[in-house]
């Protein structure tokens, strides 16, 4: 019975090996065909708009790289960490584990870091290279973060607002303008552009005034409405996203904007172009789309087989032109006809209007 028990269990192995044998054949086989991955790593949530733009940009860099997502070239995964409407030291801390989690057990082929969270608190704290980063939005130099530079596995897209083109466009718009208002939030990205629109409005020679305001308190934002409403001829609108009313709730953008459009008696420009979107006049605007659209172009470069550290970090070289086209009746604007030629035009439905 003992040799018969040696010989069934031998049989059974070599059935079993012969079954087995090629099914992981097969499944190697697939692991090699599976698509590339790359995973965006966002700071903020899912219906935040700038991160809906940056997923357009992201998707159109792949695809013409040749790395569509609709016809399965690669894959495209997300992990949001919400800290625009959640950004407590505790919960910071168990988000960013969970973001270095998720990377280490889906092991994506590029990692896309949208905005500072992200990119300070997980991509410049990666442990070793074994992640290739690309990361887009980045308000700071890189040298300003620690463990951001120097590093093989890391380049990306900086986000910088175009204050020189922005106020060019504001004295094209409104040649008699002479007091101008930027109004924003009091939020990291806010604070760290405000150096910039700072050191540009002091040397600019085309405004007799410009000042620069801002605040966290949705009461404190619609008492500066009226009040800059009064005084100069231009508000500028920075970012809006985390303005908070009186519960400590965080203000929906849109509802901010629409509030700002409707009842400032003065235009107004946007820094952003969700800004124009959601209802602003226009401008020379940051898109996220086009910070996207960089970083799926150098995703597709790594995954081609190239070494972050061979791919320089850039930057949008100019903003995109935006119109709104219910803010322009809102406020009768007279727009020149070449700028209309050059810029994208919104409807009241904040969608893009077809020429």
């Amino acid at each position: 019975m003992g040799a018969v028990r040696h010989r069934s269990t031998g049989l059974s192995l070599a059935v079993f090996l012969c079954l087995i044998l090629p099914l992981a054949a097969g499944a190697a086989a697939h692991a090699q065909d599976a698509p590339p991955r790359v995973l965006m790593l966002h700071s903020y949530h899912a219906e935040y708009r700038w991160e809906q733009e940056l997923i357009l940009g992201v998707t159109a860099g792949l695809a013409e790289a040749g790395y569509a997502v609709d016809d399965g070239a690669v894959t495209l995964d997300h992990f949001w960490m919400d800290t625009k409407r959640h950004n407590t030291p505790d919960y910071l801390a168990t988000i960013v584990g969970e973001a270095r989690d998720y990377i280490l057990e889906t092991r994506p082929d590029v990692v896309i870091a949208t905005d500072n969270n992200a990119i300070e608190r997980v991509v410049a704290t990666w442990p070793d290279e074994s992640v290739p980063f690309v990361y887009a939005g980045l308000n700071n130099a890189p040298d300003e973060i620690d463990g951001l530079t120097g590093r093989p596995n890391i380049t990306g897209v900086l986000e910088r607002i175009h204050v020189a083109e922005s106020m060019e466009w504001v004295a094209t718009v409104f040649p008699d303008a002479r007091l101008v208002a930027v109004l924003s939030d009091s939020s990291h990205t806010a604070i760290v552009s405000a150096g910039d629109m700072r050191t540009a409005l002091h040397g600019s020679d085309r405004f007799l005034g410009a000042h620069m305001f801002s605040t966290n308190s949705y009461v404190e934002w619609k008492s500066l409405v009226s009040s800059i409403s009064a005084v100069y001829d231009v508000l500028i609108v920075g970012l809006y996203q985390t303005l908070h009313d009186e519960r400590g709730v965080v203000m929906e953008g849109a509802d901010v904007m629409a509030w700002t459009v409707e009842n400032s008696a003065v235009p107004v420009v946007s820094l952003w172009d969700m800004g124009a979107i959601e209802g602003g006049l226009g401008g020379s605007v940051i898109s996220g789309e086009a910070q996207g659209y960089e970083a799926g172009l150098m995703a597709a470069r790594i995954l081609q087989g190239e070494s972050p550290q061979d791919i320089a970090v850039t930057m949008p070289r100019r903003g995109k032109l935006v119109l709104n086209s219910a803010a322009v009746q809102r406020w009768n604007v007279q727009i020149p006809l070449d700028l209309i030629e050059v810029s994208t035009i919104y409807g009241p439905d904040g969608l893009a209007v077809s020429r």
